[in-house]
Parts: C-alpha cells; sequence; structure tokens
C-alpha cells in the first residue's frame, strides 16, 4: 500500500475529527480543487471514499 500512496501523493495519515470516518486515520490525494480520494485506516484494512470539500483544510474537520 505505501507505493499507492507515494505514487498517487497521498498525504500523511492524520485522526479524523469529524466523525465521518469513525475517527480512523486517514489520508487524502486531490483529484481537483473540491474532489478528494480519501483513504481510512481501520486495523488493518484500508477503505476508499471519494468525497466533495469546499477545500482541502475541511478534511478530517467537517463532513463531506
Amino acid at each position: 500500500m505505501e507505493n499507492v500512496f507515494k505514487y498517487y501523493e497521498f498525504s500523511s495519515f492524520f485522526k479524523d475529527a469529524s466523525g465521518s470516518f469513525s475517527e480512523n486515520d486517514i489520508c487524502y490525494s486531490e483529484l481537483d480543487a473540491q474532489h478528494f480520494l480519501i483513504f481510512e485506516q481501520q486495523d488493518n484494512r484500508y477503505n476508499l471514499y471519494v468525497a466533495k470539500y469546499a477545500s482541502k483544510k475541511e478534511i478530517g474537520l467537517k463532513a463531506p
């Protein structure tokens, strides 16, 4: 998975404070200014989401 994160330039993992991702660790990559790929790390499992935010500063702080 590390190669996928590096290749697609995902951010470092950080704790979700929005509650949208069950306060698990998440990382993101920009698709465009408002659409993002988000990986949620849950134990040794990853869930991938596509989400829309007004800006990347809202990821992990507000609900998509």
